[in-house]
């Protein structure tokens, strides 16, 4: 088994790779589609507050899904596939990259992040070129930026290494969560009951999801356990 280091250098390798192609141009820490093949991610989701009750995965997600604009403001290439201080450190990281790059006149890649039953996609918001198309099964975790309302950050399994991507809103970043969070969670329960579904101002808490876990009844439970 790949050791941390080994994973985090193949993580940099791959990002140093998609430098050198040019597929973005306008952000500091450069990225292009992740697209391997291989086994689904643990998923956990770090608190935050919902807004509302859950939507229908099954009409609003189908399709192109729903799509937000934003900056992509960074990736990191990190360690594991969730941990709260992890992420943390890493948006800190990036936030640093983006404030230096500010102050030599350098703006980040405006984009659209469409979330659709089929997992996230970033496109260039001028040439509707897709950057990046990330399979749900492989996101691992989601969070915000607790320092900044309309910022999120996600994790990405490539391969076996892990990339994080850091995302600025052009508002609330609740709303982006959330449907992230039902992608990942909920499709695979479409032809299932839905019972028992958080409601507004639940404060969902570290909630790890595996497909083999992901049973309405467990689901239920889990988010019953920690919204308390």
């Amino acid at each position: 088994m790949d050791s941390l280091q080994e994973k985090h250098l193949k993580a940099s390798r791959f990002l140093q790779n998609l430098k050198e192609t040019n597929i973005v141009t306008e952000t500091v820490q450069t990225a292009g589609s992740c697209l391997a093949q291989g086994q689904e991610a643990v998923r956990s989701w770090p608190p935050y507050l919902t807004r509302g009750p859950v939507l229908d995965t099954r009409s609003r997600y189908e399709g192109d899904g729903v799509r937000y604009k934003a900056k992509l403001i960074g990736m990191d290439p990190v360690p594991d596939s969730q941990g709260e201080k992890m992420l943390l450190d890493s948006m800190m990281k990036l936030k640093g990259f983006e404030v230096s790059a500010r102050k030599q006149g350098q703006h980040k890649m405006r984009i659209w992040l469409k979330i659709s039953s089929s997992g996230l996609k970033i496109l260039d918001e001028r040439t509707g070129i897709v950057l990046h198309d990330h399979d749900r099964s492989r996101i691992s975790s989601v969070t915000k930026d607790k320092s900044d309302p309309r910022a999120l950050a996600y994790i990405y399994r490539h391969e076996d290494a892990y990339i994080l991507f850091y995302i600025k809103a052009g508002h609330q970043a609740d709303p982006i969560i959330l449907d992230i969070m039902e992608v990942c969670r909920r499709v695979e329960q479409q032809e299932a009951p839905q019972q028992h579904q958080p409601t507004a101002s639940q404060n969902i808490s570290l909630v790890t999801l595996t497909d083999s876990l992901a049973s309405p009844e467990t689901v239920n439970k889990r988010f019953q356990n920690y919204s308390k």
